[in-house]
């Protein structure tokens, strides 16, 4: 029996350290920005080419699908007379708002000199699903010191990349030229999902303010609001946060607003834009009006630091 659990255990230690010995493979950040399946519009790569030039942006806005279709980044521009720029990526995760951040002001000639990350009624508690794929051998690794329900994922995920990058480093390639990276959404929420998504989020926001467990679901992405933090004071550029949730949430602001406070002011958009259904494409994501009236509220909010 004592052999049986000391060959087991032998076992355990070897499939450890080959899992390590991959990990220790250090992929150029193009091949980590392009390997994952693109969901999203080519945003991975519009992102990557962005972070390795050299024009200077003074504000950039990370987030969600809900940051890609809800802030104009060339009305902002246009009305600040600076560049800003949205780099919203597909997908929920604190830490891909981390990870971004960490490799833009790694990789980016010129830092910027506001960020503006979105925030939602409640934070999502898990890790963004391409995490394993794009993130740097260390950050992934970093999950088991927090509450990371989808460590083993992105484990498995940061060793997967890396053996793809041994048998293929040429492989992934691609070119984006565009100037902003605010995509428009052409579609009309329809009135019955409407209502029926605020019942549902109402009674769903109900039963969330109750869950005891929400300081240490938190726990997960408070400890990546704390990173990029870190960055931005390392780096010298000012925080905010923006509030966009999806329609029909009771709530006009952020469940942890308190802590989000502690790190950056917290931009709320007026009400109206939120309840009035003209301005939404879906449940989830603002429309070409929504954008609008989004984007000349955030440039007003923000003109006093230009």
């Amino acid at each position: 029996m004592k052999k049986l659990i000391l060959k087991s255990f032998l076992f355990i230690g070897f499939f450890i350290g080959i899992c390590m010995l991959f990990l220790l493979i250090k992929p150029n950040k193009s091949f980590l920005y392009s390997y994952p399946e693109d969901g999203c519009k080519g945003r991975n790569m519009f992102i990557y080419n962005k972070m390795i030039g050299e024009e200077k942006t003074s504000i950039l806005f990370l987030g969600s699908s809900h940051t890609m279709n809800a802030i104009d980044d060339s009305l902002i521009s246009e009305y600040l007379k600076i560049n800003t720029l949205n780099i919203g990526l597909c997908g929920l995760g604190k830490n891909k708002e981390y990870m971004i951040l960490k490799d833009w002001t790694t990789y980016h000639k010129n830092k910027p000199d506001i960020v503006v990350i979105e925030c939602n009624h409640w934070e999502n508690t898990y890790s963004y699903s391409n995490f394993g794929y794009m993130a740097d051998s260390k950050d992934v690794l970093q999950g088991f010191f927090v509450f990371n329900r989808n460590m083993h994922e992105d484990i498995i995920n940061a060793i997967k990349v890396r053996i793809a990058y041994l048998l293929e480093k040429n492989k992934y390639t691609s070119v984006s030229n565009e100037k902003y990276g605010y995509l428009e959404n052409p579609m009309q929420l329809d009135l019955a999902i409407a209502q029926e998504k605020k019942l549902a989020r109402t009674k769903k926001w109900e039963l969330e303010k109750k869950n005891i467990l929400s300081s240490i679901e938190f726990s997960y992405p408070n400890f990546y609001i704390k990173q990029i933090s870190k960055l931005c004071k390392d780096n010298n550029i000012q925080i905010y946060f923006i509030y966009l949730p999806a329609y029909g949430y009771p709530t006009k602001s952020p469940l942890h607003i308190e802590f989000l406070q502690q790190y950056g002011k917290v931009l709320i958009t007026p009400t109206a834009i939120d309840e009035d259904i003209k301005y939404w494409a879906d449940d989830e994501h603002h429309n070409r009006l929504g954008a609008e009236k989004i984007s000349k509220e955030i440039a007003l909010l923000l003109k006093d630091n230009f």
